[in-house]
């Protein structure tokens, strides 16, 4: 019902009324031919008795027709994917620099970290030494086995 009413408000043709958006690309003759009878679609636009390797060699024979200014399409078109390989390969390079950076920040922040952690265990292990009575060598000993590392 609503699209019977959207097409009467149009005049019935709602695409002309687009202005030309929306209307059909009209691909000339390409040498296409429509393929149906692919199980499942009903006999639909992709059918031709299944035979896809057919649809797939009229397709290639199309191209042979193609005209000069579809040909130079095809080649701004080659141009163009050019130019968004190289912006990725930038992109790249300039991830890999942020990756670089922030592993020097995290390795930085791990040493200093441990570097604390040290200095807090060893300023503990001398305070409970004096206060315990042990000798220097428990002490050492003590922070020896309880210290951090950054394994590397």
């Amino acid at each position: 019902m609503a699209s019977a009413a959207f097409n009467s408000s149009f005049g019935g043709d709602w695409l002309s009324q687009l202005g030309g958006y929306g209307a059909p690309i009209d691909l000339g003759n390409a040498g296409l031919a429509p393929i149906t009878g692919i199980p499942g679609l009903g006999g639909g636009p992709l059918g031709g008795g299944g035979d896809i390797v057919g649809a797939l060699d009229r397709y290639t024979a199309g191209l042979g027709k193609m005209q000069t200014k579809d040909w130079i399409g095809a080649g701004i078109g080659g141009v163009q994917t050019l130019g968004s390989l190289i912006g990725a390969f930038g992109s790249l390079g300039l991830a890999k620099k942020q990756y670089g950076l922030q592993k020097r920040m995290m390795e930085t922040n791990l040493t200093n970290s441990v570097q604390a952690y040290n200095t807090a265990l060893e300023d503990k292990a001398r305070s409970r030494a004096v206060a315990e009575g042990q000798t220097d060598s428990q002490r050492d000993e003590y922070i020896r086995s309880h210290s951090a590392t950054t394994g590397r």
